[in-house]
């Protein structure tokens, strides 16, 4: 059986609902000086992005469980779109946040997301103990002997702005898919669900299409993320969205096990501002593309955002190190072990 190694991290079915019935879909590469309509097919394709070399069912097993996913997500979504069911079954309701989760978490962001955390935490590290603990460094971390020269260039790669240049295997990203997910899912399922149909309007998407909207009423500004989101915003097809709302008012009230069934799933009111929302935070979360039906070009501004390649930001990120330890020198026997 052939390998697959054409990749989609974002699902085909899922594009092909912002794509004519041809399956052409409207590109458009951030900052917006490339658009083009290419098919689904070949949009958000990476090769052999989720390989696993050497597993005894095959590089492409993940892959292969990820379509099985897919293809009960997209009953689900049959069932929203064509038969206009909402809210959802129990089960399905279920089914669809696995979905949403996966989706949050397969990405290309995800991946550079734990490249970069992982650069500066080594950053951090390595400069911390100094110049003269680098071969102690080496030794205790990864278990090998390095020389003088290799302790230098391991110095400056390590310290350098954003630290040493790190690239995460499809292996360690899919563990951290299946250990998280489980983790995850309940910052998806115990949230109240509206569904939003438009018959004007229109939606785009985009390579990252599960999109974290802030509390505009938040204190501080702490950064936004699963826990603190105010709602979560997926497009799921050019007239078609989800929000998954504030649960704040169930907090103390109902429990999350309640909300997750669905019971307070309900149709919101489609408008043009809701589906400027919609728009306004798929486009602040593409990280390279936007998708959009051909029709409706017009949607996306001609000034976008940069691509964005930062998927961290940390203070320690500015520190700068001098070569000596920052917590003192070590003692001869730690300099030697």
């Amino acid at each position: 059986m052939a390998v697959a190694r054409r990749h989609h991290t974002v699902p085909n079915f899922y594009l092909k609902g912002f794509a004519t019935k041809a399956s052409q879909i409207g590109a458009v590469q951030l900052p917006g000086t490339r658009r083009f309509v290419q098919s689904t097919s070949d949009a958000t394709i990476q090769k052999d992005f989720y390989a696993i070399p050497g597993h005894s069912d095959g590089p492409d097993v993940f892959e292969k469980s990820l379509s099985e996913l897919e293809r009960d997500a997209a009953k689900i979504f049959r069932k929203i779109l064509n038969d206009d069911v909402w809210p959802l079954p129990h089960e399905d309701r279920e089914v669809l946040a696995t979905f949403l989760t996966i989706q949050f978490l397969r990405g290309p962001d995800q991946r550079r997301h734990m490249e970069q955390t992982m650069a500066l935490l080594t950053r951090l590290e390595v400069g911390a103990g100094g110049k003269a603990g680098v071969e102690a460094w080496a030794k205790r971390k990864h278990g090998v002997s390095v020389s003088p020269e290799q302790a230098e260039r391991i110095w400056t790669e390590a310290t350098q702005p954003g630290g040493p240049p790190i690239k995460l295997a499809a292996v360690g990203h899919i563990r951290q898919m299946l250990e998280l997910t489980p983790q995850l899912i309940r910052y998806f399922a115990a949230r109240p669900w509206q569904l939003y149909r438009f018959s004007r309007r229109s939606l785009v998407t985009c390579d990252a299409p599960v999109s974290l909207i802030p509390d505009q009423h938040a204190q501080w500004d702490e950064g936004t993320g699963l826990m603190n989101a105010w709602a979560i915003a997926v497009p799921l097809s050019r007239k078609t969205g989800i929000l998954l709302g504030n649960p704040e008012a169930f907090f103390g009230e109902v429990a999350a096990a309640e909300v997750s069934t669905g019971q307070f799933d309900h149709r919101g009111e489609p408008s043009t501002a809701v589906a400027h929302m919609f728009n306004a935070a798929t486009i602040e979360n593409a990280r390279q593309w936007v998708y959009h039906h051909p029709d409706d070009k017009n949607l996306v501004p001609e000034a976008l955002p940069e691509p964005r390649a930062a998927e961290i930001q940390t203070s320690g990120a500015a520190i700068e190190f001098s070569g000596e330890p920052y917590f003192g020198r070590l003692s001869p026997n730690e300099e030697t072990e």
